[in-house]
């Protein structure tokens, strides 16, 4: 698969050919960094029968699937979804997981996750999480993952040095958490 930029303030800036065509990655109008996140909507999830226990209570384990779940659209919608990290030669494996459980779920319920950077240094990353009833607003569970960035031989690689668009954006993301507590 080869990879040419197309413009740097592109949303997401690559064009990726494949099989001969070119398929546009996404919406290329230009737009401010805090344009594309004011603009983004969360990860919703509605609860399924099978992720239910016999009390009709989403199980425990499933939580961290929806972290996961909402990560990669969290990814996508940043512009870095995980078939431009593979194709950058970028692998982010989890290396922590927190969780603290507020209130159960039950099947059919829809949830609304949101993912926001909390901590990022050029090696690592920690998001957080925060699980909501969509009809109630009312929070459910929160949480961080921990994450690494390394090659495909799994060695650690420091995004600034030839990734400088996926750290920029990375520390944008940091800042407006930041903003956003303060």
């Amino acid at each position: 698969m080869k990879n040419r930029q197309v413009s740097r303030h592109c949303f997401v800036q690559w064009i990726y050919e494949k099989e001969g065509k070119k398929i546009l990655a996404a919406n290329t109008k230009q737009k401010s960094f805090s344009e594309r996140r004011r603009l983004m909507k969360p990860y919703f999830h509605k609860v399924q029968y099978y992720e239910t226990d016999k009390m009709g209570i989403a199980h425990h384990s499933n939580y961290i699937r929806w972290m996961e779940e909402a990560r990669v659209d969290f990814l996508e919608k940043i512009g870095w979804g995980f078939d431009r990290l593979e194709a950058e030669g970028i692998v982010s494996p989890v290396v922590g997981v927190h969780g603290r459980y507020k209130k159960s779920c039950t099947f059919a319920d829809v949830l609304e996750i949101t993912v926001k950077v909390q901590k990022y240094n050029g090696m690592m990353m920690h998001l957080a999480y925060e699980m909501k009833l969509a009809e109630t607003d009312q929070v459910l569970f929160t949480g961080v993952s921990e994450h690494c960035f390394l090659d495909q031989a799994g060695k650690p690689l420091r995004l600034k040095q030839k990734w400088q668009g996926l750290d920029e954006t990375l520390k944008n993301c940091v800042a407006e958490y930041e903003a956003e507590k303060a």
